[in-house]
């Protein structure tokens, strides 16, 4: 609506030299605040149906339209035009009570978008405040490779447990053998101790690689489905934390139309109440507690007498 206003600034301001009826023009001071006002509204428009969105993952985009959301309001809030400002404090004091601390799990979701990772995430803590930003960016990190360590242990036992075929494997070796000492095999354990501690995990292998064109239109999902012979239990993680959407609107848009939304619940009260006095109240306790037919009769004939009463229909 506002858009299509200030699309006809013009002609509104031709019908104020043309009608001398026409006294509710606005000024160009109200102008300009219109601008600013749609300037600063019509992010939130885009950033509300981007993650609205049913037929794409949104967790990855999760931090970032937080973020911006965030930028918008610190933005405004000094704005020139006291009226902008008033409106922007009741909305940054909401923004502050329901989004000061970002979802960890969300924000996982911007690490395992190979155009961002732990790059965009360092840039926009530290522009928001920089003070807290390597505070924040080490507990996101600490909480990932605690996620990635649970699921390599889940798979790997998976693994495990399949190629072992859930049996016990009996030793056929000598009975001499386990008295047996050989030196160059316990250098040989400790080798391999050495490198299995060296080798770098499929985490830090894909954090280490350079991150894709942010401009790059990819599937998220596709791309993880396709790194999955390297990166197979990095992978698995990414499809779960991706398939998270960021809210409830998509389940619940098809509970709506454009005939029926949300009420308020004094409405819903009210509703029930005059249900109950067009139809005659029922205790939905006393038909359940009725043990004989003639309990049944009786409890039929009080409810008649209830529906009979003046003013009943």
């Amino acid at each position: 609506m506002l858009e299509s206003a200030l699309r006809c600034e013009r002609g509104f301001v031709r019908l104020s030299l043309k009608d001398n009826n026409f006294r509710d023009c606005p000024s160009e001071e109200e102008w300009k605040r219109g601008r600013e006002i749609c300037k600063f509204l019509n992010p939130f428009y885009k950033i509300t149906t981007l993650m609205s969105g049913q037929s794409y993952p949104t967790s990855n985009l999760y931090f970032m339209q937080i973020w911006r959301i965030e930028c918008l309001l610190k933005e405004f809030s000094i704005s020139e035009d006291e009226v902008i400002r008033k409106m922007v404090q009741p909305m940054k004091a909401k923004f502050d009570k329901y989004w000061s601390d970002y979802s960890i799990i969300l924000s996982l979701g911007a690490i395992l978008d190979p155009r961002m990772k732990f790059h965009v995430l360092e840039y926009c803590l530290n522009k928001v405040d920089p003070c807290t930003a390597n505070e924040k960016l080490t507990i996101i990190k600490k909480k990932l490779y605690l996620l990635f360590e649970a699921y390599s242990e889940t798979l790997s036992h998976n693994a495990s447990s399949n190629a072992s075929g859930g049996q016990i494997r009996i030793p056929t070796s000598r009975e001499d053998d386990s008295l047996s000492f050989d030196v160059h095999d316990e250098l040989r354990n400790i080798n391999f101790q050495t490198n299995a501690s060296q080798r770098k995990s499929s985490l830090d292998i894909y954090l280490e690689e350079s991150t894709l064109d942010m401009n790059s239109k990819i599937d998220v999902l596709q791309y993880w489905r396709s790194q999955a012979h390297r990166f197979s239990d990095l992978a698995s993680m990414a499809c779960d934390v991706l398939s998270i959407p960021i809210t409830t609107v998509a389940s619940e848009s098809a509970f709506l139309n454009k005939y029926r939304n949300s009420i308020l619940d004094t409405n819903v009260q009210a509703l029930i109440c005059a249900r109950d006095w067009i139809h005659g109240y029922v205790d939905d306790d006393a038909e359940f507690e009725c043990q004989n037919e003639s309990d049944k009769e009786h409890y039929k004939d009080k409810v008649d007498s209830i529906n009979m009463m003046p003013g009943v229909d």
